[in-house]
């Protein structure tokens, strides 16, 4: 149901994103998705601290990767606070490892912030510092980072693909690490739950999410939808017991169509909305752990607390109800893609929880304020953001993918050479996308006749 608003303001917000829509529609995605489809790393580096190395969850975690025939290379170091010294210590050793040309490897920095601090990186231009792992990975890395050099890690030269656990807690590491083993052959369809809050007038996430979902469905994934906005399965911000019941009735139907044979109904206790204080700000969490979604792709304002204000705010997590629904994990955990404002800082309460509650196997997520620019590459890529997704690629190569496209199309724009500060602003988005948990990790596989 779209809020009520005069008439003439709400055709014009359609107007407004319908043309924005349009200048968002001429980038082909296939060039790069083509290209990551060859990368097939057989290599394996693992960054971590000198004591982290008799780890049960690390030891595990090779042993898997050997097993599935990486060639493993463990890369101990003395944890610092001080990101220079970090910097002067790891630069060369990772150099010395960097695969040949042609080739590709992935990296894993099996460490928190405070072991080997993610920066902050200031770039040449910009205005906010970055927290990302990359720098690491660029020879001649001066401070301020010139675009000349901080472009490398995003085209297709380079050589890494690369991922971070910012954990030290051995259960917490064992969740990150091993727990998405089952991933890429889901009983029955994948399903993605996507969901994208209202950021300043209407339609403006709902219909860039909507598209996204065309992408999932096209794939053949199953999905259920939430916005504020029309068009939606579930509208956010519900209220009235009845409205809350039905919805959670639709995306219930939704979640179990093509489930696969023999595969048990998924079912929600309706008596559950029921007794929880606030069910509008949990609806989205109650459908999360009881649909068990193979991916949760999130759009909206957000903090390094919460996504949104029903999507995922700090209510529905942190203030447990008295039925205890927030401690029961899904059937298995999911990927989290959220492209929502400063999810992904790697101290964040909201991807503890998550990682540590059994909610998520990895998590994308950016460090940082993005910013939507310029504003038809990045339209652009929260779409193809879905198909990387369901390409059937592993999580660390589908990001890079997405990484190259969006930076070869923000090139295109007339902004990025006229505005001084553009490329910056390019820069501090694409290092602060962080992937946390292992960029080996392989995305869904859909079964045969599911096509």
């Amino acid at each position: 149901m779209i809020p009520a608003a005069p008439v003439l303001l709400r055709r014009c917000s359609l107007v407004i994103w319908c043309a924005l829509w349009g200048l968002a529609s001429c980038h082909e995605l296939d060039p790069y998705l083509d290209r990551c489809r060859r990368i097939r790393p057989d290599r394996y580096v693992v960054v971590l601290p000198h004591e982290r190395v008799r780890s049960p969850a690390v030891q595990r975690f090779v042993a898997r990767k050997e097993g599935e025939g990486f060639r493993v290379e463990l890369l101990t170091f003395t944890p610092s606070r001080d990101r220079d010294r970090c910097a002067r210590e790891l630069r060369p050793r990772l150099a010395a490892l960097r695969p040949p040309p042609g080739r590709h490897a992935y990296v894993l920095f099996v460490a928190t912030h405070r072991e080997l601090p993610m920066g902050p990186w200031q770039l040449d231009g910009g205005s906010e510092a970055v927290r990302s792992d990359v720098p690491y990975l660029l020879d001649d890395a001066p401070s301020p980072l010139p675009t000349r050099v901080w472009r490398r890690a995003f085209e297709p030269g380079f050589p890494w693909v690369l991922g971070r656990v910012p954990y030290s807690s051995e259960s917490v590491l064992d969740k990150a690490l091993n727990s998405g083993t089952r991933l890429a052959r889901p009983r029955g369809t994948p399903l993605v739950l996507v969901g994208g809050e209202r950021f300043a007038v209407w339609w403006d996430t709902s219909l860039v999410m909507s598209s996204a979902r065309a992408r999932f469905v096209e794939a053949g994934w199953r999905t259920v939808s939430y916005a504020n906005d029309w068009p939606c399965d579930v509208e956010l911000g519900l209220d009235a017991p009845d409205s809350i019941h039905a919805a959670h009735g639709v995306a219930t139907a939704r979640a179990n169509r093509r489930r696969g044979d023999g595969v048990p109904p998924l079912a929600i206790p309706v008596a559950l909305l029921d007794r929880v204080k606030d069910p509008e700000a949990k609806l989205f969490l109650t459908h999360w752990q009881y649909l068990a979604p193979d991916v949760v792709y999130l759009n909206s304002h957000g903090t390094s607390a919460s996504v949104g204000s029903y999507l995922l705010p700090i209510d529905s997590w942190l203030r447990r109800g008295r039925d205890g629904r927030s401690r029961t994990p899904p059937e298995r955990p999911a990927v989290l893609v959220n492209i929502a404002c400063s999810g992904g800082v790697p101290n964040s309460p909201l991807l503890l929880y998550l990682f540590a509650h059994d909610f998520i196997c990895a998590a994308v997520g950016s460090t940082v304020a993005t910013a939507p620019l310029p504003l038809g590459a990045a339209i652009r890529a929260e779409v193809d953001v879905a198909s990387l997704i369901a390409a059937e690629l592993p999580l660390g190569v589908g990001l890079r993918a997405a990484r190259e496209s969006y930076f070869a199309d923000a090139r295109t724009s007339l902004w990025y050479w006229v505005i001084p500060s553009m490329a910056a602003t390019v820069g501090q988005n694409l290092l602060g996308m962080t992937l946390y948990g292992d960029p080996s990790l392989q995305m869904p596989y859909l079964q045969r006749g599911d096509r």
